[in-house]
């Protein structure tokens, strides 16, 4: 992350479900994909509200960052009283 990144700032741009991410497979776009939460075009926010997170839902979101070309991720789960959220890199 640049040293005068908004990040750092405190100030991040932050787009809800309007923001489109271009999906490619093999150098090829294959269609869009709507994020839940994107915070200044480096972070996808995956919202869920399920009993417990499972591979499946890890699997979703790591798919994710590989076909929008994103590394950082959270797996976010809101069902119970403290929010359970969990971080991947690619």
């Amino acid at each position: 992350m640049p040293p005068n990144s908004p990040l750092r700032k405190g100030k991040p741009e932050v787009r809800g479900k309007s923001s489109r991410i271009q999906v490619n497979y093999k150098g090829t776009r294959v269609g869009d994909y709507v994020a839940d939460i994107v915070v200044e075009d480096v972070i996808v926010i995956e919202l869920k509200s399920v009993k417990a997170l499972d591979k499946s839902h890890e699997a979703q979101l790591l798919n994710y960052l590989k076909a929008t070309g994103y590394s950082v991720g959270l797996l976010v789960n809101f069902t119970h009283p403290k929010a359970e959220i969990r971080r991947f890199v690619f």
